[in-house]
C-alpha cells in the first residue's frame, strides 16, 4: 500500500473555486448543445436500427433481433425497458445517453478513490463530459452507457488494487461483466486489468477468485452468440478498413481529442509546462500507485483493441470507448502537485473545449447537403405522401447477410412509429449492376415509394452507380437527405395526369 504524501506536498483538500466555475461553465455549455442536438437532430442509421430492434411487441421477436445483431445485448434490453415506459420518440431514445454521460462525469467525485484529489477528480469528470463534443454521446446506442460503466469500472479497479478484498473484487467483476454485456470490446480492457491485478497483488488476488463467478452471464451469452459473431467476422462483409500503424496512431489521436493532431501538441505542451513548474516548486509528489496501475491497464487494453484492428478490419473509433476513462485519467495524473496544478487543470479543460468546438458546430449545422447517414427525414416526407408500399435499400457491405425481416423492420420503423405502416420490400442490390434499374423494377403497389441509403465511399453499389431514380423514370419525385457522397434518397411516384 503506498504511503500518503506529506500534507505540504498534497493538493488542497478543497475544490479550487476558479477551476470549479470553469468546469461548470464549460460543461453547462456542452450540456445545452447536447440537449439541442438530442431534441432536433434526426436519428442516424444506427439509432434507427436500435429503434427497430426494440420495437417488436413480443419479446421473442425482440430477442431474435438482438441475437441477429453483432452487438452485445445489454443496451438493447435497457433501451427496450426504458422506451416501453417513456415512449420511442427521438429524444426519449437518447435520454439514457444524456443521463449516462452526466453520471460518468460525476462518478470521479462521487466515488473518488484514495490518492485522487478533489481538483483532479473534478477535472477528470469535466474531461469525460466534454470529450467527443456533442455528437457521439447522444446516440441511441450503447456508447454513453459504456462510458459510464467503464468509468465506474476504473474507479472500482483502482480501489481493488489498493485493497485487494473479495468485496472490492466482486464490485469490479460485476461492473466488468456488465461492460462486456454492453459492448464486447470492453473485454480487452477487462483482460488487461485482470492481468495487472494478478501481477501486482499475486497471492491476494488469487484469494478473490469467487468474484470470477460474476463473469458467467457474459461468458454464457458470448458462447451463445458466437456463431452469429463468426458470420460478421467474414472478410466479405467487413465494412471497416484494416488498420495500419499510421491509421492506428490516428485512432489514438481521435481517442484523445477527436480533432486535429494540433490538439495533442497543445496538451503535450501544457503537461510539459506543468512538469517544469512542478520541478521549480520541488514538490516531489507522485501519483498514487493504484491509480497509475489502473491507468496503465487502460492503455494496455487500448493496445489490445488496436492490435485486433491491425489483424482484421473490425475496428472503428467508437469501439475504443472502454479505454477512454483510463486515458483521460492518465492526463490528469501527469500533472504534478503544487500550487500551479488547478491552473494546469483549467488549461486542459479549455484546450479540450476548444478542440471540440469545430465538431460541435459541424453537428449543429444541419444544412441540406451535409453528409448525414440517416433516413428519418425522407421517411417523414414519404409518410406524408401516403405511400402504401416501400422498397427499402440499405446499400451496405453487411446487407447481404442481414435477415429480410430485419431489413423490412428497419425500413418501416419510422412509418410504424407514426402509425402509418407500409408494406416494406427489402432489396439487396448488386454492386456489379445498376441498382437504379433493380429498384425501379421492385417498386410496385398502389402508391409505391423508395428509400435508398448509400455510402459512395464503401464497397457498395452506390459507389459505382449514383442514385438517380428520377433520371431513369421522370414519373418519380425524389428528395435527398445528406450529400452526394453519403446520404439517403427518398422517392414517391407522382400521380398519373387525368385526361
Amino acid at each position: 500500500m503506498p504511503e500518503s504524501l506529506p500534507k505540504s506536498l498534497q493538493d488542497s483538500p478543497r475544490l479550487d473555486r476558479g477551476l470549479t466555475v470553469l468546469v461548470l461553465v464549460l460543461c453547462g455549455v456542452f450540456a445545452l448543445a447536447r440537449l439541442f442536438y438530442a431534441a432536433t437532430e434526426p436519428l442516424w442509421f444506427d439509432e434507427a436500427f436500435t429503434l427497430a430492434v426494440i420495437s417488436p411487441v413480443d419479446f421473442g421477436t425482440f430477442w431474435r433481433e438482438v441475437y441477429l445483431d453483432s452487438n452485445a445485448p445489454g443496451f438493447y434490453l435497457l433501451s427496450r425497458v426504458w422506451t416501453d415506459v417513456f415512449g420511442r420518440s427521438d429524444l426519449a431514445l437518447r435520454i439514457p445517453g444524456l443521463v449516462a454521460i452526466t453520471l460518468a462525469a460525476a462518478l470521479p467525485l462521487l466515488y473518488r478513490p484514495p490518492g485522487l484529489s478533489r481538483n483532479a477528480a473534478l477535472t477528470w469528470g469535466g474531461l469525460l463530459f466534454i470529450w467527443w463534443g456533442v455528437g457521439v454521446f447522444l446516440d441511441g446506442r450503447c456508447y454513453p452507457i459504456l462510458l459510464a460503466l467503464s468509468t465506474f469500472e476504473v474507479l472500482a479497479f483502482a480501489r481493488l488494487l489498493r485493497t485487494p478484498s473479495r468485496s472490492a473484487a466482486w464490485l469490479w467483476a460485476i461492473l466488468s461483466s456488465l461492460a462486456i454485456l454492453t459492448h464486447y470490446y470492453a473485454g480487452f480492457l477487462v483482460l488487461a486489468q485482470g492481468l495487472v491485478f494478478l501481477g501486482s497483488a499475486r497471492g491476494a488476488a488469487l484469494k478473490t477468485w469467487p468474484a470470477g463467478l460474476a463473469f458467467i452471464p457474459a461468458v454464457a451469452w458470448i458462447l451463445h452468440h458466437s456463431p452469429r459473431l463468426a458470420a460478421y467476422s467474414q472478410p466479405a462483409v467487413a465494412w471497416h478498413p484494416q488498420l495500419t500503424l499510421d491509421s492506428a496512431l490516428d485512432q489514438v489521436v481521435t481517442l484523445v481529442v477527436n480533432g486535429p493532431a494540433l490538439g495533442v501538441v497543445f496538451i503535450i505542451l501544457i503537461l510539459a509546462a506543468s512538469l517544469i513548474l512542478g520541478r521549480k516548486e520541488n514538490t516531489g509528489s507522485r501519483p498514487d500507485r493504484a491509480l497509475i496501475l489502473a491507468s496503465a491497464a487502460g492503455w494496455a487494453g487500448l493496445a489490445l483493441i488496436l492490435a485486433t484492428g491491425l489483424l482484421k478490419p473490425t475496428l472503428t473509433a467508437r469501439y475504443l470507448i472502454p479505454a477512454v476513462p483510463s486515458v483521460l485519467l492518465s492526463l490528469v495524473l501527469a500533472v504534478p502537485g503544487g500550487k500551479w496544478r488547478p491552473y494546469v487543470f483549467g488549461g486542459l479543460m479549455i484546450i479540450y473545449a476548444l478542440v471540440q468546438v469545430p465538431h460541435a458546430i459541424e453537428r449543429l449545422e444541419r444544412g441540406p447537403k451535409r453528409a448525414s447517414y440517416e433516413f428519418e427525414t425522407v421517411s417523414k416526407a414519404l409518410s406524408k405522401s401516403q405511400i402504401t408500399d416501400l422498397v427499402f435499400v440499405w446499400d451496405h457491405e453487411l446487407a447481404p447477410m442481414m435477415a429480410k425481416a430485419t431489413l423490412a423492420r428497419v425500413g418501416g420503423v419510422f412509418f410504424d412509429r407514426r402509425h402509418r405502416p407500409v408494406h416494406v420490400t427489402p432489396l439487396v442490390v448488386d454492386r456489379d449492376h445498376d441498382p437504379n434499374l433493380a429498384i425501379l423494377a421492385a417498386a410496385t403497389g398502389a402508391k409505391p415509394g423508395i428509400i435508398w441509403l448509400y455510402n459512395r465511399q464503401g464497397r457498395t453499389a452506390g459507389a459505382r452507380y449514383a442514385p438517380d431514380i428520377a433520371a431513369h423514370d421522370p414519373s418519380w419525385t425524389c428528395i435527398r437527405s445528406g450529400s452526394d457522397v453519403v446520404g439517403t434518397v427518398g422517392c414517391f411516384k407522382q400521380k398519373a395526369p387525368n385526361f
